[in-house]
């Protein structure tokens, strides 16, 4: 198991939350670590720093590239590959 200092895991988070926002899987490919760590990482950072998961929205208001990237993105969830 990898350990992660305090520091790069609040250097990461910060990458993943407003106003960077960045995506998990550029994340991933920068830093090498795993998905659901950072996916983690991102979920404690916003309720330690009191800021809400996005919204809900409807399919309609998601962008094409924004429903392509889920889909990549989870498609190895249920043991699919992209």
């Amino acid at each position: 198991m990898t350990h992660y200092s305090e520091e790069f895991r609040a250097s990461v988070a910060a990458k993943l939350l407003p106003p960077n926002n960045a995506r998990i899987a550029y994340i991933v490919k920068g830093t090498g670590v795993p998905k659901d760590t950072l996916y983690d990482w991102r979920a404690r950072y916003r309720n330690k720093q009191g800021i809400s998961p996005p919204s809900c929205k409807s399919s309609n208001q998601y962008s094409a590239e924004d429903k392509v990237a889920v889909i990549i993105e989870t498609a190895t969830l249920n043991g699919n590959r992209a």
